[in-house]
């Protein structure tokens, strides 16, 4: 965290009090003070990327999902396009369908 930035450690801690510290175990696993899952918030299963500035110096920062990544996923280009009237009509079945499943 740089100084003065969005991200300063002064907006999360205040001063004087201790920065937090994590142990590092012998399988190379840490966990992540409170206070930094919080200011970044983290939650279980969240992706953490390292980013190395300089000898002494690592940014951790979570992951966020790249929209990129979902290129592609829906390609409908081996079938015809649907016309608004077809959607139409398939929203309306699927909603008198759903009535009638709850009736």
């Amino acid at each position: 965290m740089q100084g003065g930035g969005k991200g300063d450690s002064k907006e999360f801690y205040e001063q004087g009090a201790p920065m937090p510290t994590s142990t590092l175990t012998s399988k190379g696993q840490t966990t992540i003070p409170k206070k930094v899952r919080d200011a970044l918030h983290l939650k279980t299963g969240d992706r953490l990327e390292f980013i190395i500035e300089s000898e002494h110096r690592v940014v951790l920062r979570p992951v966020r999902a790249d929209l990129t990544a979902l290129d592609g996923l829906l390609d409908r280009s081996d079938r015809p396009p649907v016309t608004v009237e077809e959607m139409h009509d398939a929203v309306e079945t699927a909603v008198r369908d759903s009535f009638q499943d709850s009736a």
